[in-house]
């Protein structure tokens, strides 16, 4: 479809809760009809939608159905599977596009390249080279648990970022999100070199 998406087509959100109950409310009063898929009956957004699908997020029938019933398509939630979000862009306009920011693989090669990072620089610390590998590794992967876990008290608080309305350069807005990784990684550093190393 080109072209602007008019009042009277049917818009199709993937998650129900609040924020997507709001989107559906704001998308009703503008004139469009809606479609939800989420997978729980009491849905907020599938209690007012014209249409809610009960289907996991990524069950293909569903997501058929989702893509026949909508002109386009939009997301609640951050962590869509990106198989799903693939599926219905091959099918209609979907906002937001697929984010390819994260990969297993590279998440892999960022760990490797932390921990080697922590042994090259062994020297300036406490450890020997093996030591401050396994160190370092440690932090990379509580630092990614940080990030994960704040992510998810963020989603299930109902906010987006940590902070007031000015962006930064980086994306992060508040302070906590800047330093999110850290809320995780530092208590589990500690305790790791205290627990390792009998401190």
């Amino acid at each position: 479809m080109s072209g602007p998406i008019l009042p009277g087509a049917t818009l199709g959100v993937l998650g129900g809760g609040q924020l997507g109950r709001m989107f559906v409310q704001a998308a009703q009063a503008m004139g469009y009809a809606t479609a939800v898929l989420d997978p729980d009956a009491d849905s907020p957004a599938g209690l007012i939608s014209h249409h809610h699908i009960r289907s996991a997020y990524d069950d293909t029938e569903g997501l058929a159905r989702l893509a026949e019933l909508s002109d386009a398509i939009t997301t609640e939630f951050e962590n869509v599977p990106a198989p799903a979000l693939a599926a219905l862009a091959a099918q209609r306009p979907v906002a937001p596009g697929i984010s390819a920011s994260f990969h297993w693989q590279s998440w892999g090669w960022g760990l490797l390249a932390g921990g080697l990072l922590g042994a090259l620089l062994a020297g300036f610390t406490p450890f020997k080279p093996l030591p401050a590998l396994a160190m370092a590794l440690v932090a990379c992967v509580a630092g990614s648990l940080g990030h994960l876990v704040m992510k998810a008290i963020k989603r299930d608080r109902g906010v987006t970022h940590w902070g007031g309305e000015r962006r930064s350069v980086t994306g992060a807005v508040g302070l906590l999100d800047r330093v999110d990784a850290l809320c995780f990684a530092a208590p589990v550093f500690f305790h790791s070199v205290r627990w390792t190393f009998g401190l």
